[in-house]
């Protein structure tokens, strides 16, 4: 082998080394994929369709929103069931580590109503998050994560994708037609979380799945729905999306991971509280939970479908 040659592969593998990631709650992954997942399309929708009100259906992201803070590139998560964990502890303005967890409405725009907007933020006072006491729509949109920033493997287009409002968690969760059995609790690769069922479910042949939370049965995971990678693979392909147990942020301190999952929504609850969608030990599932706006919790993208 010449030298010329020698070089360029010792290149090839420094380049393929700096793509190794912290994902599935913290496990590693060797590479982000780039290709459409099964169930997605090359914009990082589904192809499934969810309710959200009786006039609005929407696509859900291919996973969770993700941040980097030292390149400052936001991405989905190569998998529904990534998610960085305790990775989480790691944020601050210069950090590599691809951060998960965000106080409310730090999508990096300065609304003038807040002092503290961006990702990164980690200050534990309450009140200091904006828009105030408006919503992260309409004149506040650009507060929402999701559609103030360019998303990769998500379209890289701004104003694209949005966050749900609380009302439409809970019209999802609570009020479509047959809701209560288009939801479930499972792990996928020993990831813990919540499985929902777009209107139009099909299972994929030869599967099963145990839907619906009972209030009067212990909220484990482990009881209902458990699933290789490869196995959720016909799941995704089937429209199912899944949100992990990302667990809160509080400060750099991370915890619940593989307990509870906390999703924002776009609303506000008042000057220093704003509402999430929660799923819990102890809570069960809360399609509307209203939490200080300092939390870092997990973020779901959304973009309406066509009527």
């Amino acid at each position: 082998m010449n030298k010329t040659l020698r070089r360029l592969l010792s290149l090839t593998l420094v380049l393929t080394g700096t793509l190794a990631l912290v994902a599935a709650c913290g496990k590693e992954e060797p590479a982000p994929i780039l290709d459409p997942l099964p169930g997605f399309n090359a914009r990082g929708a589904s192809l499934a369709k969810f309710s959200v009100s009786m006039t609005q259906k929407v696509h859900f992201s291919r996973g969770n929103l993700q941040y980097q803070p030292s390149s400052g590139q936001w991405r989905f998560a190569p998998h529904q069931y990534d998610c960085s964990g305790t990775a989480n502890d790691n944020i601050s303005a210069t950090t590599s580590t691809w951060i998960d967890l965000f106080a409310w409405g730090t999508s990096g725009w300065d609304s003038g109503g807040a002092v503290f907007f961006r990702p990164w933020d980690i200050f534990d006072s309450a009140a200091g998050y904006g828009p105030g006491q408006n919503n992260l729509v309409n004149d506040k949109a650009k507060t929402d994560w999701a559609y103030f920033n360019r998303i990769q493997y998500g379209g890289d287009t701004a104003k694209y994708w949005r966050t749900l409002t609380a009302g439409e968690w809970r019209y999802l969760l609570a009020g479509r037609n047959n809701a209560v059995n288009l939801y479930a609790l499972a792990s996928i690769d020993d990831v813990k979380g919540l499985i929902i069922l777009p209107d139009e479910w099909v299972p994929p042949h030869g599967t099963s799945l145990v839907v619906g939370i009972s209030d009067t049965t212990q909220f484990d995971y482990t009881l209902y729905n458990k699933f290789s990678a490869s196995e959720w693979t016909a799941f995704d392909t089937a429209g199912a999306i899944f949100l992990p147990a990302a667990g809160v942020r509080l400060g750099t301190k991370t915890t619940d991971v593989g307990r509870n999952g906390f999703y924002w929504s776009a609303s506000s609850a008042g000057d220093s509280l704003a509402v999430n969608m929660a799923f819990s030990v102890t809570k069960q599932l809360l399609p509307e939970h209203p939490s200080q706006r300092n939390y870092g919790f997990a973020v779901r993208p959304v973009v309406n479908a066509a009527r």
